[in-house]
């Protein structure tokens, strides 16, 4: 719930160039996040199964109460009412997009179908790191964690590749590269499994990393957060209907979670 926002400040705050920059580091923080979270939750474990939870309240308690003394308004508005960005610079007036809703849906389309391959890569190397390679959990752990070296590398370096190449076409590019997945039945090297995973995996962040970007290309300030609430919403509903559909295509073949996951 707290991306759209968070995206939606980071639009208002800067210039439309820099956003490349905090968008990837967004996206960074993001994947830190969730690689070291559960190993955090796991060490507090050891001293009692209730002492995770507190910690996280304690946690929100401290940012919610830095969010209310540090955060202001990231808009302000004109003689007309109307909401501006603070940026630096001259305010230029954007034109009424009229393709604005069919850009956002193919946007959300993206996302979803990024999300779900993600998720479900995740879901379904594991059932077949079990079945295929006998990998014990600790294995395929490992071999995932590896994994997500290839989504905070592609991250740090994505400013650097976004000025030889517009965003637009990275975010095409990595969803392109992303489709490598289709070959995935067809290899029994573990270690080729491991790259195209790694390649998977870092071809999604191409396109969620310039998201920020995106939107505020195509909308008007007053709309930015309406706009990255659908575009987050749909790649949350990707996020959660990947399990599902890898529990049901597995009980069938494992193998068969790879056709649909490609097509998205």
């Amino acid at each position: 719930g707290t991306r759209p926002v968070i995206m939606a400040f980071i639009i208002d705050s800067s210039r439309p160039d820099d956003m490349k920059m905090y968008g990837a580091f967004f996206g960074l923080c993001v994947v830190v996040g969730q690689a070291i979270g559960p190993s955090i939750g796991g060490a507090l474990s050891e001293v009692t199964l209730s002492f995770p939870f507190y910690f996280v309240g304690v946690l929100g308690a401290i940012l919610v109460l830095l969010l209310l003394f540090f955060l202001t308004e990231s808009l302000k508005k004109d003689e007309n009412g109307m909401p501006i960005r603070k940026s630096g610079g001259p305010q230029v007036v954007m034109a009424k997009n009229k393709l604005l809703w069919p850009t956002v849906a193919c946007m959300a389309i993206a996302a979803f179908a990024g999300q779900y391959i993600q998720i479900n890569w995740t879901t379904v190397f594991g059932l077949l790191g079990s079945e295929q390679y006998q990998l014990t959990p600790g294995q395929n752990g490992g071999i995932l964690s590896i994994e997500v070296l290839a989504t905070i590398a592609v991250n740090i370096f994505y400013v650097p590749m976004a000025r030889l190449a517009e965003p637009p076409l990275l975010a095409s590019l990595g969803l392109f590269i992303s489709c490598l997945i289709v070959v995935v039945p067809f290899i029994n090297n573990l270690v080729g499994v491991l790259f195209l995973g790694m390649a998977i995996t870092g071809g999604t962040v191409c396109y969620f990393a310039g998201m920020a970007y995106f939107s505020a290309s195509i909308s008007l300030p007053k709309r930015r957060g309406l706009v990255n609430s659908f575009i987050m919403g749909s790649a949350n509903c990707g996020e959660h209907s990947d399990t599902a559909a890898g529990v049901v295509l597995d009980s069938v073949n494992s193998r068969r979670n790879f056709w649909p996951i490609c097509r998205w």
